[in-house]
């Protein structure tokens, strides 16, 4: 009886999908045994929509670790690939699931620096014979000593790979630049009080709140998605809802379950990145802003009929918004979108916090 490797891929952020390579890849590991391909993160799965994937490539609501730890017995080894131009952050990717999940062997593949990482003991000659039919150099793992500490009531984190000029997000919310290739997060009783080697978003690191230190996902990007090759259109029923999007447009997936036919989305980048999303359902937006989008995603779409609105202040807006109109509930029903626009609009002017209000032409 032949014995067939069952393998696990996931796929990081977009570039991956927008590049080819996932399903270059996904074609490779097939000739070599049984495939179960993964993507998590919503700029992930947004890409994955666009690539027409989706019957190919599971999205899942989870870190990739949890999901993997829990099915540990299912596979012979995990890949985890990426397309960037920075090869040590497949690296550092490598380095934390290593030791969240040691017990999967774990490949980490970077498409755009071309190389392949045997991380654990056992991979190397499934590493070298993967990278010789794609064309990719085999490169050695390593060793980033300590990353997180205790120290005087303080807890540190060293975070890996970053590159100045970049976005620090924690727990998907932007916390500030980074300024130097040594960047430690610096927290006291679970609040942020120090940043080293970034320029801090103050508004940032009060809305994040109380975090875990040890457990919580920190990132450095410059965006969140580059060039889109393709913008899908899906064909969506959606029902009779409207969605609150609060400074955050991971859980835009979750909404689009539900069944909404609209969203009122809170901050400039959450506008932006939710809108867009969205957008490829038909589903309008009332965008709240105030004007301090850090850039997260550039040349964002929306739908037909949404509406954005610019304020003095998009938090406390916002809040009014959900308490006022949403009566404190992440969804309500929704029959009429002008006249959910309108009350919004109307509470604006109420407030006297209305700026400007810029029309969408949609498609």
């Amino acid at each position: 009886m032949r014995w067939t490797m069952r393998i696990c891929i996931r796929f990081h952020m977009s570039g991956i999908f927008d590049s080819g390579w996932a399903r270059k890849l996904l074609d490779a590991l097939r000739r070599r045994g049984e495939v179960t391909a993964l993507v998590t993160g919503t700029t992930g799965a947004t890409a994955l929509l666009d690539a027409c994937m989706e019957k190919e490539v599971e999205s899942i609501p989870m870190r990739w670790s949890v999901w993997l730890k829990a099915s540990k017995e299912k596979f012979d080894i995990g890949i985890t690939a990426t397309h960037t131009q920075d090869s040590e952050r497949v690296k550092a990717e490598c380095w934390h699931l290593s030791r969240r999940v040691p017990e999967v062997p774990l490949v980490g593949i970077d498409t755009g620096c071309r190389i392949i990482i045997p991380w654990s003991e056992g991979t190397g000659g499934f590493a070298a014979a993967l990278g010789e039919e794609l064309g990719f150099s085999v490169q050695e793992r390593v060793d980033f000593g300590r990353t997180f500490w205790t120290e005087g009531g303080r807890e540190y984190r060293r975070v890996l790979a970053v590159t100045p000029g970049d976005l620090l997000v924690v727990d998907w919310i932007v916390v500030g630049r980074v300024r130097s290739s040594e960047v430690v997060v610096v927290t006291e009783r679970g609040r942020i009080v120090e940043i080293l080697g970034t320029e801090v978003k103050a508004h940032g690191v009060e809305k994040l709140g109380r975090i875990d230190l040890s457990r919580c996902k920190i990132d450095s990007v410059a965006t969140l998605r580059g060039e889109i090759p393709c913008r899908r259109r899906v064909d969506y029923a959606g029902g009779d809802r409207a969605a609150f999007i609060n400074h955050s447009g991971y859980n835009v997936y979750s909404f689009l379950k539900w069944g909404i036919r609209a969203a009122v989305t809170v901050g400039d980048d959450t506008t932006a990145v939710a809108g867009d999303i969205l957008s490829r359902y038909g589903v309008p937006v009332v965008g709240i802003t105030d004007g301090d989008s850090d850039g997260l995603l550039s040349g964002g779409r929306y739908a037909k009929g949404s509406l954005i609105l610019r304020v003095a202040k998009d938090d406390a807006f916002g809040e009014a918004v959900f308490t006022e109109i949403f009566r404190g509930m992440d969804c309500i029903d929704c029959g009429d979108f002008e006249a959910l626009k309108e009350k919004v609009v109307g509470l604006a002017k109420g407030k006297g916090c209305l700026i400007r209000i810029m029309e969408t032409g949609g498609r």
